[in-house]
């Protein structure tokens, strides 16, 4: 849920403005949340917030592309934006391969 309300919170389609969160508004609403509950998120938990932003995405921009919608301000560009740099971070080597 975490990774969803980060890939979604600033959403709305009646005022001017971004659709979408940038790189660092997304990363400060997990920190804000962090800071809410009083814990960070575990290496299990960001992974899992980072896997959902990334879907969540991911699944938005196929439907703006489904309608014909281009590239700006909308989950498609957001998605290209996301192919150079994750939106939320995940940390690296952290789970153990499956056997």
């Amino acid at each position: 849920m975490v990774g969803r309300a980060a890939t979604q919170f600033t959403a709305q389609w009646q005022l001017p403005g971004r659709l979408t969160p940038t790189h660092a508004e997304a990363r400060a609403f997990v920190s804000g949340y962090e800071h809410a509950r009083d814990r960070r998120l575990s290496s299990h938990e960001c992974i899992v917030a980072a896997a959902a932003a990334e879907y969540l995405i991911a699944q938005v921009a196929r439907l703006e592309h489904a309608l014909g919608a281009t590239a700006g301000n909308n989950y498609l560009e957001l998605f290209r934006e996301c192919a150079h740099e994750p939106l939320l971070e995940a940390p690296t080597g952290s789970l153990k391969p499956v056997p």
